[in-house]
């Protein structure tokens, strides 16, 4: 359900966001590559011909591990005024439950929002876009129409105490 950086982050159109360097990310794979190729050299003055097979496992994975980060973590999306990274939440309900979720979300009612029931998968999608210092939240409903998930209404913003209602409502 929660991923780092999900695609509908560039569609939702939130000014607020911005996506940046994660500079860790890519220090980190570069080390990794470096490591990586470094292995395959060292690996033919090792004595063993196991070890020489060990290594070069260890060096693929962390070639492998080392361009990952470089190229799908290396990005990230950030909350603008706090310069936090945000995170997405998808949550599924049922189509019943469509019109009482549209005017949840809308009024910034979090206690109707707490007493509709959460799906494994359906047609009616909640995204929840939080900062990770909780000064910030997005959330936009979706639903499913032929071939893939189109927004149903605009994104409504939350900062201040009501982001904290909002993860309260789903807390685990």
């Amino acid at each position: 359900m929660s991923q780092e950086n999900l695609p509908d982050l560039s569609k939702l159109e939130l000014p607020d966001l911005e996506k940046k360097t994660n500079i860790s990310a890519l220090i980190c794979g570069i080390c990794c590559l470096v490591i990586g190729i470094v292995l395959f050299f060292v690996q033919s003055v090792a004595g063993n011909i196991a070890l020489q097979y060990f290594i070069i496992i260890i060096g693929i994975v962390l070639v492998c591990f080392g361009a990952y980060q470089m190229i799908a973590k290396s990005r990230r999306w950030y909350y603008k005024k706090t310069g936090s990274p945000v995170t997405s939440r998808e949550y599924y309900y049922t189509a019943d439950d469509f019109a009482s979720l549209k005017a949840a979300v809308n009024a910034k009612n979090f206690e109707a929002l707490k007493k509709i029931k959460t799906q494994g998968s359906s047609n009616v999608r909640l995204n929840i876009v939080t900062a990770k210092d909780k000064g910030y939240a997005a959330m936009q409903l979706f639903r499913y129409q032929p071939f893939e998930f189109k927004p149903e209404d605009d994104v409504v913003v939350l900062e201040g105490s009501d982001v904290l209602s909002l993860l309260n409502v789903f807390q685990k």
